[in-house]
């Protein structure tokens, strides 16, 4: 033990002054007739020796050492946890029902795993969730959390009230006694929730369930919207009509939420050229155009309705194939200021009757894209961290659309000639301004709103600095002051507020914002 200890430390010395890991590591081991140790063990011993005092804490070696980097490469490291199963209203017919688990969700789905083994307890699932991300050497400052388990909306009210609760306790490590002294703490905290997520149905999204939604500090929506054609939504038995989406859609960007629709091509009713004309739809109609997707092709699983269906013969699966040409035309249909987070939904492949098994099927489609040299520029395949192109010339990028009776005004630093993307803000000036109506929520009254700031590049803790990091070079502050500058003199606006996440309050009234109604409101 003790000369493993003494072979880290030489390795670690040594990375620190060249970041040939790799190269590095292989040339020490061998030289102390070592085959291999761990990431995991390297990194265990590494905190030792800063305990130590042997060493210094180097967000380099950090960065090269961590596993999974995937995991906190866009900027902040996503926490997902899950509601206990209950009611859901939807009877949608490729939806899986299996006893004693949240509608939709399989019991072998990873992250429902995670939530069976800690009882679906909010606080173990943080809590086991940030040790194993810790373990793996991802800094969990900012965490965006997620939570999934079917239509929130429709949750005991009570009951989430308390998950909400301790949700920001295991993030505090400390308890609260009420949600307001939870969200205070965290603003502070060593573990902020600089994002909150949920998932609900169009149907369910109105005013006051946009204000119980901001008092949680809920800053994203994940909208089941599956399909733009009425037909197939009433075949699918969905429960809800497009005209349900476009209204749902207005209404949370007008609060400043982000949106992120699921969509699920190749469901029954459908066909191919009309799931790539869905998406065309999707971005030239002013009454979508989401931040975010979840694509999800329809696939047959046990406990679902669609499996009887098939076994009757009225409805087939496509083939791999054509699941992976219909997503190739699809990406390119999805413009530079969406980001889609998922192309295909992680279902085990023993739960799938038919339709795509592809479990990597993401890699797939851009494998053949490039093949066929065919770029798909959403801000996940632009991303800073999924590039190694070098950035030669960092340029402010504007471009501005109509969205749901609004304005939005989309802003980004990238490099001039890959456009490889930095940083990037969503500032919307709402359909109230447009009206001349009172806004539903007092403090946006006659005010901008910037939905989102975020800054790619592998997540960095909370004030400190790296020399090769994308993160805490001042992009996010440039991006507001621009932001400022276009509410105030091209709109004649003298207010500007944010929808920022409770671990990011700190950040905005430093820079001259204050709490009202749950955002953090500027005077311009």
């Amino acid at each position: 033990m003790i000369d493993q200890k003494s072979t880290i430390l030489d390795l670690l010395v040594k990375v620190v002054y060249d970041d040939e890991f790799d190269k590095i590591a292989f040339e020490i081991l061998k030289k102390k007739n070592k085959i291999c140790i761990p990431n995991m063990e390297i990194l265990r011993v590494y905190r030792e020796l800063i305990q130590e005092g042997i060493l210094k804490e180097d967000d380099r070696v950090m960065t090269m050492l961590r596993k999974q980097r995937a995991r906190s490469i866009s900027g902040i490291s996503a926490i997902t946890i899950l509601t206990k199963p209950y009611y859901c209203p939807g009877e949608c017919v490729y939806c899986p029902t299996e006893a004693r688990m949240p509608k939709s969700y399989l019991s072998d789905e990873p992250a429902v795993m995670r939530a069976v083994l800690n009882h679906w307890d909010a606080k173990k699932q943080v809590d086991t969730r940030i040790k194993a991300l810790n373990m793996m050497g991802h800094p969990t400052s900012k965490c965006e959390m997620i939570i999934l388990g079917g239509t929130f909306s429709v949750y005991d009210k009570t009951y989430m009230d308390q998950y909400i609760l301790e949700m920001y306790n295991a993030l505090n490590k400390e308890e609260s006694k009420d949600l307001i002294e939870a969200q205070s703490k965290n603003e502070f905290a060593e573990d902020r929730a600089v994002g909150l997520s949920i998932e609900t149905r169009p149907d369910y999204v109105d005013v006051d369930e946009i204000i119980r939604l901001r008092k949680y500090g809920v800053t994203k929506v994940e909208m089941g919207v599956q399909s733009l054609n009425d037909a197939v939504l009433d075949l699918t038995k969905r429960g809800h009509k497009v005209s349900e989406v476009r209204r749902a859609t207005k209404l949370l960007k007008d609060a400043g939420v982000k949106i992120h629709y699921h969509m699920m091509p190749s469901l029954p009713g459908s066909s191919t050229k009309e799931d790539i004309q869905m998406f065309e739809d999707l971005f030239s109609d002013e009454d979508f155009k989401p931040d975010m997707l979840k694509i999800y092709p329809c696939v047959v699983t046990h406990h679902s309705e669609l499996a009887q269906w098939e076994k009757d013969g009225k409805y087939k699966s496509p083939t791999d194939e054509e699941v992976i040409n219909m997503l190739m035309e699809v990406k390119q249909k999805v413009p530079f200021y969406c980001r889609i987070m998922r192309l295909g939904r992680d279902i085990p492949a023993n739960d799938i009757l038919s339709g795509n098994r592809i479990t990597n099927i993401r890699e797939v489609v851009r494998d053949r894209m490039k093949e066929k040299k065919i770029q798909c520029v959403c801000q996940r395949c632009r991303e800073v961290g999924f590039n190694t192109t070098v950035i030669n010339n960092v340029v402010l990028f504007r471009f501005d659309f109509d969205s749901s009776g609004g304005r939005e005004v989309y802003l980004e630093y990238r490099d001039e000639h890959t456009e490889v993307l930095l940083a990037f803000l969503r500032l919307r000036i709402p359909s109230q301004y447009f009206t001349k109506e009172k806004h539903f929520i007092p403090a946006l009254d006659n005010c901008a709103i910037i939905r989102e700031v975020h800054t790619y590049g592998f997540a960095l803790k909370v004030a400190t600095q790296n020399k090769t990091a994308t993160q805490h070079k001042g992009y996010g502050k440039l991006l507001i002051n621009e932001a400022i500058h276009i509410a105030k003199e091209e709109f004649i606006l003298n207010k500007i507020a944010v929808i920022s996440g409770i671990g990011v309050r700190d950040y905005y009234r430093q820079q001259g914002f204050e709490l009202k109604d749950t955002y953090m409101v500027k005077t311009i």
